[in-house]
Parts: structure tokens; sequence; C-alpha cells
């Protein structure tokens, strides 16, 4: 019960424990194990195999958490952007670093969103990402204007 990886000067949780990369859930089962039984409590019955699986995806779901809450953000970004409409004056040669291939298709195609813009073949993901950021200063910078 004492392994130096489950105490510490503050009680942390099990998800917190989990969180940890060196940490397993069957590190964790143990430690408990081993607390109940100094405690003259039964332990907790090893698991049949859907139960160790299941033990398992939890394990994933604590240790990954929030690295699948950043990614549903950056996808809810992606879905805004889609429908992000590009001014009809935007002027695609002042986005640096886009190719002269990619201004020339966006400045023939003259897309009316983000969505139809990451459609034109050639035009990357990167290239949308630039010109949503572009179009984002071009609209602060108009909206000062506005209030100045």
């Amino acid at each position: 019960m004492s392994d130096s990886r489950f105490t510490g000067p503050c009680p942390l949780t099990g998800a917190q424990l989990l969180k940890r990369p060196e940490i397993k859930i069957e590190d964790l089962m143990e430690w408990i194990n081993e607390g109940l039984a100094s405690r003259g409590v039964g332990a907790i019955r090893e698991s049949p195999l859907l139960e160790r699986e299941e033990a398992r995806r939890v394990e994933t779901d604590i240790k990954y958490e929030g690295y699948l809450a950043q990614q549903e953000r950056h996808m809810e970004r992606m879905k805004r952007a889609e429908s992000r409409r590009i001014p009809e004056s935007f002027d695609y040669r002042k986005v640096s670093g886009l190719s002269r291939e990619v201004v020339e298709k966006l400045t023939k195609v003259r897309p009316l969103t983000l969505g139809q813009a990451s459609r034109i073949p050639g035009i990357t993901p990167a290239a949308v990402s630039l010109v949503n950021v572009y179009i984002e200063i071009f609209q602060r910078r108009g909206a000062e204007q506005a209030s100045a």
C-alpha cells in the first residue's frame, strides 16, 4: 500500500492517477486490493475477460479524455469555419504562406465559403486554415474601422 506512485502530499482520485502514463488500471486495482487486504476486507475478485476489457476501455477513456475533448473542439471550430463566408473583396495575394498555385485557384474560382474552398482540388487544409485566419483579421479590422 506504500507504492510511491499512488501517494503524495495531496490525495488523488483514481481518474487522476490513471491519467499518468506509468499507471495502468491493473496497477490501480492491485493497489486497491492491497489496501483492502491491510484493513481485513476481502479483495476485489479477479474479473472475467469481458470485465477486464471494459476496465481497459475505461482506462483509455480517462487517459485520453483531454486529447479527445481537444479534438472535439477542433472539429467544432472546423464545422463553423466551413460555413464562414469569404468576403467578395478578399485578396488572396495578401495571405502570406499561400503558394502561387493556391492563390491562382482561389482567385479564379472565388469560393463563397471556406467549405467550398476546401473542396477545390489542390487546396490543402493548411491553405484553408490560413485563409480563415486572414478572414478573421480582415473582419476585425473592418469592425475596428467602423467603430473609430
